[in-house]
């Protein structure tokens, strides 16, 4: 195998891996994020990053903070997350979700 196609191989593993560490911490994400819901009063409105406690939320990186806000309005919107409702956008463009 040439050089080049070494190089390839070795950025295409690397996307691979990365992608497969995305999915996961998602899947991680969204473990933490029901259990919030459970201690969510009926009727109050939030937003994701109000799922998790301070230090959790800002630790991620941005690329992670809007991955995963897609990943649960489409959760949400699709049903998967039950009890959740999406409300809309705020100023700021955060989704914002009440709990039935």
């Amino acid at each position: 195998m040439n050089k080049m196609m070494m190089n390839y191989w070795r950025i295409a593993r690397f996307e691979i891996f990365q992608e497969r560490d995305r999915l996961m911490n998602i899947e991680l994400l969204m473990g933490k994020a029901r259990e919030s819901i459970n201690k969510v009063s009926i009727g109050d409105i939030f937003v994701v990053k109000d799922l998790f406690e301070g230090y959790e939320w800002n630790e991620l990186p941005k690329g992670d903070k809007l991955s995963f806000g897609r990943a649960f309005k489409d959760a949400v919107q699709s049903g998967r997350v039950s009890g959740v409702r999406y409300v809309g956008k705020r100023t700021n463009n955060s989704a914002e979700y009440i709990k039935e």
